[in-house]
């Protein structure tokens, strides 16, 4: 398991959609979408997916 150590120099941007180099992630998953009401970002992870892998 990582720690927060790990962690060092790893972008965080809150609730959207990131991109860290070649990593993309969704600061709110389905999961915390229903418990804690919040827009689901698996649309716009989606999206920006596909923009990425069009680069290339």
């Amino acid at each position: 398991m990582a720690s927060w150590r790990d962690l060092d120099g790893a972008v965080f941007a809150g609730t959207g959609v990131v991109t860290d180099g070649l990593i993309l992630t969704s600061g709110i998953c389905p999961y915390m979408q229903l418990k804690a009401n919040m827009k689901d970002g698996t649309k716009e992870l989606a999206l920006a997916l596909a923009a990425a892998m069009k680069g290339k």
